[in-house]
Order: structure tokens, then sequence, then C-alpha cells
């Protein structure tokens, strides 16, 4: 198959805030105007340079925790406790106990 819908909504909204992540972080912001295309989507929204590549550099290398006083949005706070409801899906999602901390 070409496409395929999800099956799970837990890990579909996982798989498109990755998606949004690299989007908006580690994507070049391609236009026209050859100044702006050494740019990644987040710096045009006002984010600082060296901040991305903190975030970029420990990536895929280590894990990060979120500090306390950072709060997620309703939608991201979900996702990561994975609170989604699947239609017709009769157990609820498994949440592993490395994702508690």
């Amino acid at each position: 198959e070409t496409v395929q819908f999800p099956r799970n909504v837990c890990n579909a909204m996982l798989r498109i805030h990755l998606y949004m992540y690299d989007h908006n972080v580690r994507k070049p912001y391609r236009i026209n105007n050859r100044e702006l295309r050494r740019l990644r989507h987040a710096q045009v929204a006002g984010a600082e340079l060296e901040y991305l590549q903190s975030l970029v550099a420990g990536f895929f290398e280590k894990r990060v925790f979120r500090p306390s006083e950072f709060k997620l949005s309703v939608s991201s706070e979900r996702t990561v406790n994975r609170r989604w409801t699947t239609p017709l899906k009769r157990s609820k999602e498994r949440i592993w106990q490395y994702q508690k901390a």
C-alpha cells in the first residue's frame, strides 16, 4: 500500500509531533531569497541559533528530561502520556516504565 491510515491514534500523534520537530528545527527554510536559505524555520519564527543547535546536537544521543517549570501544551501532554483514544480499541494504551520519568 502506498497510503495507509494510522491504526493507533497515540502512535499517529507521536509521529506528527516528531515531524513538527524535524520540520521546524532541522529543515532549512527554503524560499526564493538566497540569504534566508541558511536559516531554519524556527529561526525565522524567532528562536536563537544556539538554542536550536543544542537541541539538534543531543537529540539522537542523550535523553532529555523536561524541566519542572516547562509546561507542555494539552496536545503534547496527551501525546507524551499516551492518552489519546483509538476508536473501537478495547484495551488501554500501554505506558512503558521509562516514559514516566
